[in-house]
């Protein structure tokens, strides 16, 4: 790569591509020549330039030395940002294929997208997605959610992994207190939705979904939670290893808690102050399942649109992992939506615990199995990517079906056994009985037999019936704790839970660092 115009800092490379865009990576040999192979994408919001994501990207190299090379997006900088969520996405789509082109060495690719940057890039990699060698789009309606989650293509060629968005209108800011400065006062939500393009052009007619009335054709929004005969949105979303969106629970002036966590109102959860001291703003996590319109469980909500509903409905058909953010007690409070992308370093500063929170979560080496699994293993023992020993654990309800599965076979295996064992314990008894009683009665006193028969037919069947009733007790346990209902010992479970989450993690840890680079030197020799 051409190294002409690279500055360092602290180091930290930087270097202003033609199009006004930057690049950012770090090298832990001090080498200004990167071998990073995953390239990362930070995209700005409305009216922003790259110099947003200026902090982020400085974190993510510094974190990830050799693994990451951040580019941060300028092609739609400033007024560009007006243009339309598609003409943007077109120009991001083609500015991420320059970059691949001048950097061959690159195999992965992940998109950090704040705003309405996050919207930008749904449509940016519709356009880039390419489906799996042997063509199928694997949207027919004989296939489920989860086995097209187990089928993906590629975003430019390359591996898709982590697609995170921060504080973004995946719903749109039409109506139902989607834009919270405007209190949600219904005519004035009408009114903006009229005016809006006054100041927005074609994006604010997208962020409330009237660019129907112009356009002819259903709002931009619906068209990209399909697949269509011009792009595959739905199936480029699902490509990625990851999902996840990073939310302002309150004091987000510009984009409402439902709109960027897609969210029905019914859905959004309870939280509490966080104590963890690492990620002292993450108040919540949430793993939600890829789910079918059919195989929703939430009750209708009245306060959602046939629109809304449609989107929430198409955004839900691959997974997402959800982080709530609260900023309620911090000085900056009111700027919330610069402040969780830390827009300014000095004056946003307090959002860093969130950019740290989004790099330990980061994919790097997902091709390595062990990691995989022991990711997975993490996941599992903090309850579903829930909690992770802060903020909130999803509830029963919100579990994926392979936690509850584990359990419902660990309970089956448990009280089974228990069974199993009572019903040997007492075909044993019953045998004894019947092979020793006139062995007893020919070779003893009548009263040595019969004294010996009533002890064994107690011993056998309350042992038997002891195995029994603790098998019932076990069973009827683990369907408590299944359920939320917290029987006695849940809080000892969960402790012990918890802390082989911490080992799974440790060793997680451990494998990147010994594993990372080996790799990494493979691919690029």
């Amino acid at each position: 790569m051409d190294n002409k115009g690279v500055a360092v800092e602290n180091g930290v490379f930087h270097k202003e591509t033609v199009n006004g865009g930057h690049d950012v990576w770090s090298c832990q040999n001090g080498s200004s020549s990167s071998s990073a192979d995953h390239l990362v994408v930070m995209v700005h919001g409305i009216l922003g330039s790259a110099s947003d994501w200026k902090f982020g990207a400085e974190q993510f190299v510094k974190m990830l030395p050799d693994k990451v090379y951040v580019h941060c997006s300028e092609r739609n900088g400033a007024g560009l940002t007006l243009d339309g969520v598609d003409v943007m996405g077109q120009r991001l789509a083609e500015e991420v294929l320059e970059i691949i082109k001048l950097k061959p060495e690159l195999r992965k690719i992940s998109f950090v997208a704040h705003s309405v940057g996050g919207l930008v890039s749904r449509y940016a990699i519709g356009v880039l997605y390419q489906p799996p060698r042997d063509g199928s789009l694997l949207d027919s309606s004989d296939i489920n959610a989860r086995d097209r989650e187990n089928s993906r293509g590629t975003i430019g060629g390359l591996e898709a992994v982590n697609f995170i968005t921060v504080a973004t209108p995946h719903l749109g800011s039409h109506g139902n207190k989607q834009v919270p400065f405007l209190f949600g006062v219904n005519s004035l939500e009408k009114v903006a939705g009229r005016v809006i393009h006054w100041i927005f052009r074609r994006t604010g007619r997208h962020l409330f979904l009237t660019d129907d009335e112009i356009e002819g054709k259903p709002p931009l929004l619906k068209q990209m939670i399909e697949d269509n005969s011009e792009y595959c949105f739905i199936s480029a979303l699902r490509a990625f290893k990851r999902r996840a969106t990073y939310s302002n629970v309150g004091y987000d002036r510009i984009v409402g808690w439902r709109t960027s966590s897609i969210r029905r109102a019914s859905e959004l959860p309870k939280w509490e102050d966080s104590l963890n001291e690492k990620y002292p703003h993450i108040v919540y996590e949430e793993y939600c399942e890829a789910r079918e319109s059919n195989e929703t469980t939430c009750q209708e909500d009245h306060n959602l649109d046939k629109i809304e509903e449609e989107l929430v409905t198409g955004l839900s058909r691959v997974s997402w992992e959800k982080v709530d953010v609260s900023f309620h007690s911090s000085r900056v409070r009111f700027a919330a939506h610069s402040v969780i992308q830390v827009k300014d370093h000095y004056v946003h500063a307090e959002g860093a615990d969130v950019i740290q929170h989004m790099i330990d979560h980061f994919i790097v080496h997902s091709w390595f199995p062990v990691i995989a699994f022991l990711e997975n293993m993490d996941d599992y023992m903090r309850g579903g990517a829930a909690g992770g020993g802060h903020g909130q654990m999803t509830s029963h309800s919100q579990q994926p079906r392979a936690h509850q599965a584990v359990k419902a076979a660990t309970a089956l295996t448990a009280g089974g056994s228990l069974l199993v064992l009572s019903g040997l314990i007492l075909t044993a008894t019953v045998i004894a009985l019947t092979v020793a009683t006139p062995l007893l009665v020919i070779f003893s006193p009548v009263l040595v037999p019969a004294a010996i028969t009533i002890v064994l037919l107690i011993g056998g069947f309350l042992a038997s019936g002891g195995f029994g009733v603790a098998a019932v007790s076990v069973l009827a346990w683990i369907y408590r704790y299944m359920t939320g209902r917290h029987p006695p010992g849940a809080d000892q479970l969960e402790q012990a839970r918890m802390k082989l989450a911490g080992k799974a993690r440790d060793v997680r840890d451990k494998a990147h660092e010994q594993f990372g680079g080996t790799h990494q030197t493979t691919t690029t020799t």
